[in-house]
Parts: C-alpha cells; sequence; structure tokens
C-alpha cells in the first residue's frame, strides 16, 4: 500500500514524505511556528556526544575547522538578527538553561553570525527547535548534497508480493542533530539572541558556576551573553551532510553496507533479502526474507 501510494503521489503530496522544518525556495510552509515553552521542547540528557569530523573526507575536514574558509564569503551584518519577543522572554531563559546543561549551547560575549530560533510540532505534542540559519547558510561554502539519501523515487524500485512479502522496521535517531558536536571554532557562526545572566539564574535556575562552565574558550563574563550552538544546528546548510554521513557510518557499523542501500544516487542492490534506506536521522530497514529479519539490523 505504501508502494502504490508514493506511485501515485501527486507534486504536492511529496511535500508530507518531508520533515515539518523542510523548506526551502518555492516551496509552502509544511508547519506554522508555535510559542515556546520550555517544558515541551525536546531536549538530549547530553548534547555534542558524537564527532563526525574526524571520520569526514580530509578535505571537508580541512574546510570545516577552518571558519575562514568555510565562510570566507560571508555577508555583513551576520551578528544581528532579531531578539526574543519579550513576551517570551521568561522561556527563552528556562529554554537557554535547559540546553545549557545537556551542552546543547555554550555562552559567548561575542559572535559572527546567529539567528533566531522558532518551535514546530511534532505530532507527540512535543516542539522540535530550529535555529534560523538561512543568511549564515548562505556565507558558507556549499556543502556537498548527502550521499545516498532517501527519497521515494527511490523506494519505488522495492517490489513485494504474496510469495515474498517486504517486511520493514524503521529506527529513529532521537534529538539527532543535538548529539552532533560541531568544531568549536565554529560555536561562534552560530548565535542566538541574548540572554541576561539575570534571568539565567532567577528564571532558568542556573548557578553562576553552571555559567562559566558553558563559557566558550576566550569569552568573558558579560551582564548579557550569546547563546552559541555547540551541536550542527537544525537550520544549518551543513548540518544534514554530517547527520547522513554520521548515520550511514552507524548503519554500516550494524552490517548495513553500501551495496545494500536503497537512493537514487546508487544502483538498486540486485538482492532484497536485506535492504535499507537512510535519511538523515531515520533508517528504514526492508527484507523479502524470513520474518525477523529486518530486526537483526535494527
Amino acid at each position: 500500500a505504501l508502494l502504490d501510494r508514493m506511485n501515485d503521489v501527486t507534486a504536492s503530496e511529496i511535500l508530507t514524505l518531508l520533515p515539518p522544518w523542510a523548506g526551502g525556495e518555492g516551496c509552502q510552509e509544511l508547519a506554522a511556528a508555535q510559542p515556546l515553552e520550555a517544558s515541551r521542547v525536546d531536549t538530549p540528557s547530553v548534547a555534542a556526544s558524537c564527532d563526525r569530523i574526524p571520520n569526514l573526507p580530509l578535505k571537508i575536514q580541512s574546510l570545516l575547522k577552518d571558519p575562514k574558509v568555510l565562510f570566507q564569503h560571508a555577508l555583513p551584518g551576520l551578528d544581528r538578527f532579531g531578539a526574543c519577543q519579550s513576551t517570551s522572554i521568561s522561556e527563552y531563559a528556562r529554554h537557554t538553561a535547559n540546553f545549557v546543561r545537556c551542552g546543547k549551547i555554550g555562552l559567548s560575549d561575542r559572535i559572527q553570525g546567529g539567528g533566531t530560533t522558532f518551535c514546530v510540532g511534532k505530532p507527540s505534542g512535543r516542539l522540535r527547535e530550529v535555529w534560523h540559519g538561512r543568511r549564515v547558510s548562505q556565507s558558507a561554502a556549499q556543502p556537498p548534497a548527502p550521499r545516498h539519501l532517501a527519497s521515494p523515487e527511490a523506494l519505488v524500485n522495492l517490489s513485494a508480493s504474496a510469495r515474498k512479502p517486504l517486511r520493514v522496521s524503521k529506527r529513529d535517531a532521537e534529538c539527532w542533530f543535538d548529539q552532533l558536536k560541531c568544531p568549536e571554532n565554529l560555536t561562534v557562526w552560530f548565535g542566538r539572541p541574548p540572554v541576561s545572566l539575570k534571568d539565567l539564574q532567577t528564571l532558568g535556575g542556573l548557578s553562576l558556576d553552571e555559567i562559566c562552565n558553558a563559557l566558550i574558550e576566550g569569552a568573558t563574563l558579560q551582564d548579557s551573553m550569546y547563546p552559541v550552538s555547540n551541536v550542527w544546528p537544525m537550520g544549518f546548510s551543513w548540518s544534514s551532510y554530517v547527520g547522513q554521513e554520521e548515520l550511514l557510518y552507524l548503519c554500516e557499523q550494524a552490517g548495513l553496507t553500501e551495496d545494500m542501500v536503497i537512493a537514487t544516487d546508487h544502483p538498486m542492490p540486485a538482492d532484497h533479502e536485506v535492504t535499507f534506506a537512510a535519511a538523515t536521522d531515520d533508517t528504514m530497514i526492508f527484507s523479502n526474507g524470513p520474518p525477523g529479519t529486518t530486526l537483526q539490523y535494527a
């Protein structure tokens, strides 16, 4: 039924298969921003725990470790952007404190670039935070297209029958971008609206020691600080590439090798006993083999 629906899908319906934060030129808004409620925002227990950079191609490593090269065509005024709305200052302070505690963001007295943040709803009722990184992305070198990215177009080549049904297992990486550590010298390019120390303490409940421990290298304590991202932010042009590379690496470690992948940039596997599709933070494992085959890899 899924494959039949994909075969008959219209251009507008394809948009519903994209994540709710996706967008772009000519693409309708898929989800309206919702008011910030700190207690509803998905927050990992520990952020920035996975450093993918050492496993990337050397040329990419050099580029991502050198902001002078990555942002050599930076637009002027990247450090100026909208402030937090006055009606949500208290929630913003609590939200920022939550991210400081888990290590997702650090604090700096200066930034090179930044953007506002907004939240979109999830089916669970939780909120997903998105960083508005369009101008910073436009100033960065263009990233490679993510390798072997799953798409409906590739999945239509799968087949199933009564004799050989197709079974599927799916794994979703929780708070995926929040786990992907970015190079320390890039954090000042991923700034957010400033927040006062007083609000972080009185509203966010942070101690002075917690605040000092969150200072990035070279930052000094001021009455107002910029939160900066320690992870590849959802909303930056390179984040999808980094996330996809890490997901493919984890799939390989689980025995899902490149010859099994289903993607438009890769030949369709001849054997469908075990195949998989990877989409940044989602993995779908397919099999026309015996029951339980996909679960061995999931």
